[in-house]
């Protein structure tokens, strides 16, 4: 893990698996950044980080204008609140 710079909340692979004991998270968007949070393994810069963009994405909703992308399954993805939304819970997986 030396010289490994956490960024984005990402772990290696070897991470997950020999530090922590468990398969790496699913790629769903938030899972990864949850689990952390709950292992307290979420740093300040990465919980800086996920502030920022709720804070930012608050900021956006506020103006009327939201980012969408369709998905495949035909439903939209709202951006802003899906940063609002992990947000909201990684910190309540933090407070575990």
């Amino acid at each position: 893990m030396e010289g490994w710079k956490f960024r984005d909340a990402s772990r290696p692979w070897g991470w997950w698996v020999f530090e922590e004991g468990e398969d790496p998270p699913p790629q769903e968007p938030g899972a990864k950044e949850i689990r952390l949070a709950e292992l307290g393994e979420l740093t300040e810069e990465e919980y800086a980080a996920l502030a920022k963009r709720a804070s930012e994405a608050k900021a956006q909703l506020e103006t009327g204008i939201e980012s969408y992308v369709a998905t495949g399954a035909g439903d939209r993805i709202n951006f802003e609140q899906e940063a609002i939304d992990l947000w909201e819970r990684v910190q309540e997986a933090g407070k575990r």
